[in-house]
């Protein structure tokens, strides 16, 4: 699986501000490469996770174990299905919705925790597009 980095370069400087609160993380002064650092550094850490993980309404911890139990990923047609959509904001519309306070699904509850990973990856010699634990959050949580 690719590491938390790597699924975090995917988030705008506003998703990143808003990860790095869920995770109780101080302000950066609009420093990307300042919050990427932190939440590869604080993510990761079991006693921070596990309190994270325990604060997890059931059906999103029922989620990531279900990541862990297919090796770390799902197809996202079916993780989407099982889960929910991660809905398409512009920067305005979070500004106005805030996803990360009043997610509208499960994925999008983990995605803006920086748990969940969406991208297309190489299975069996062919690209498809998978939800994805990073390697980090893997042993991290219990086993299933």
């Amino acid at each position: 699986m690719p590491v938390l980095s790597s699924s975090l370069q995917n988030f705008e400087i506003d998703q990143l501000e808003a990860i790095a609160a869920l995770w109780g993380l101080g302000s950066f002064g609009n420093s990307r490469s300042a919050i990427l650092l932190e939440l590869e550094l604080e993510i990761p850490q079991a006693d921070k996770f596990n309190l994270q993980y325990e604060r997890l309404p059931e059906p999103a911890q029922q989620a990531l174990l279900a990541l862990k139990a297919n090796n770390g990923r799902i197809l996202w047609s079916t993780f989407s299905q099982l889960y929910g959509e991660i809905r398409p904001l512009g920067i305005k519309q979070r500004e106005l919705e805030q996803p990360w306070s009043f997610p509208q699904s499960v994925s999008e509850r983990l995605w803006y925790m920086g748990c969940l990973g969406r991208d297309f990856l190489r299975i069996d010699d062919d690209l498809q597009e998978m939800a994805y634990l990073p390697d980090e959050i893997i042993p991290l949580l219990p086993s299933p």
